[in-house]
């Protein structure tokens, strides 16, 4: 009886897991998960079927393959409808394989996060932005609206809301006032990433002192 080996590899990943189901070995890497609003990278390998009769059926999102290049595709998916997303692969030609895999779907990444004072070379020089902590990913995540605070010692807290990425003018106020000592406080920060529209909000408040 023939054998097919069957290779699935994040390329994002550091780990690797083998399963073997009737017959087909099975690499995955990142442990098996999918990150919503980003184009996961991935390879899919049938030992003894050409690149050209295989046929991917993601049950969500979809999957294309841009750099052309031999057996690399990248998996997308929009919206966080459902934690695990299968995925069919069928030799369209012969016959010889249609069998499903499952993974893990996860609605975000996780964020570091930077503020900028005084003007500096960046597209946004002031305010709060958020960046994926991997590096895989050429993707940023989009401020919607957060909430600014500057706390100084002895005084009344000021604070502000924002819409949008840049500060508006209440908010550039607040940023133009502080001195070394103070406190700034970024919370309620929304923001959407990638191709998923849905605005979330960041789990944590970020806190910078200011120093001279």
């Amino acid at each position: 009886m023939r054998q097919y080996f069957f290779f699935i590899l994040f390329l994002t990943m550091n780990t690797v897991a083998v399963a073997q189901v009737r017959g087909i070995v099975v690499g995955l890497d990142k442990m098996n998960t999918l990150y919503v609003g980003v184009n996961n990278p991935m390879k899919v390998a049938v030992s003894d079927i050409p690149e050209e009769h295989l046929q991917l059926i993601p049950s969500v999102g979809t999957i294309s393959d841009p750099y052309h290049t031999h057996f690399c595709f990248e998996w997308q998916i929009c919206h966080f409808d459902t934690n695990v997303a299968s995925l069919v692969i069928r030799d369209t030609v012969n016959g010889l394989l249609n069998d499903t895999m499952y993974f893990n779907v996860k609605p975000e990444l996780l964020w570091s996060r930077t503020w900028h004072h005084r003007e500096e070379p960046y597209s946004l020089a002031r305010g709060v932005a958020l960046e994926l902590n991997f590096s895989d990913f050429d993707l940023f995540p989009r401020v919607k609206g957060y909430h600014f605070m500057v706390l100084r010692k002895g005084q009344d807290v000021r604070e502000a809301v924002n819409y949008g990425d840049r500060p508006n003018e209440q908010v550039s106020s607040l940023m133009d006032s502080v001195v070394p000592g103070d406190r700034v406080r970024f919370y309620k920060i929304k923001y959407t990433v990638g191709c998923d529209t849905e605005i979330r909000y960041h789990s944590g408040e970020i806190e910078y002192l200011i120093r001279g």
